[in-house]
């Protein structure tokens, strides 16, 4: 992936006694639109980055070269990949499923449940069970709810996570 990085040059205008050098972008520009400075821009460059140069100019800058999508390489020429690894991804949705969520965001994802009955409220220990299989690396499983108001039954279902990458 290719960046592109523009030098701007700019001429400032001020009194004798205001320090411009140690001012910011944003207190240059206040200074200049609403102050009492004048500022012009007189010279630019650009130029096309990519590769080492790319993420070389982004770590100058404190910024991280994934912002622009980047490939960082480690000393063996491995692609250094800041994912989270797929057992990382379902313990977080496991601790999340046990707060009695049932979709979220980063990764996206959504707990769909199907049962043979309509309306099957899970109670905590089905809760449960699903966070556990979840954090075993599973991603669907059988469900047999006990419900036991006005009578005991058992109902039958299947729980499955879909997860987006």
């Amino acid at each position: 992936m290719k960046i592109k990085r523009t030098k701007i040059i700019l001429e400032i205008l001020s009194d004798v006694e205001d320090n411009v050098n140690d001012s910011t972008l944003e207190n240059i520009i206040y200074q200049s639109d609403q102050g009492s400075w004048s500022m012009r821009t007189i010279e630019g460059e650009t130029e096309i980055l990519e590769g080492d140069e790319a993420i070389q100019a982004c770590q100058q800058q404190g910024t991280d070269p994934e912002f622009f999508q980047l490939d960082v390489v480690d000393e063996n020429d491995t692609t250094i990949n800041d994912e989270p690894s797929e057992e990382v991804v379902l313990e977080y949705i496991a601790e999340l499923i046990t707060q009695g969520m049932k979709s979220g965001i980063d990764p996206n994802w959504s707990l769909s449940i199907n049962t043979e009955e309509d309306n099957v409220e899970l109670g905590d220990v089905d809760i449960e069970h699903i966070a556990n299989m979840v954090k075993q690396g599973y991603v669907q499983g059988e469900l047999c709810v006990a419900i036991t108001e006005p009578e005991y039954r058992e109902v039958r279902g299947w729980w499955e996570i879909s997860i987006e990458k």
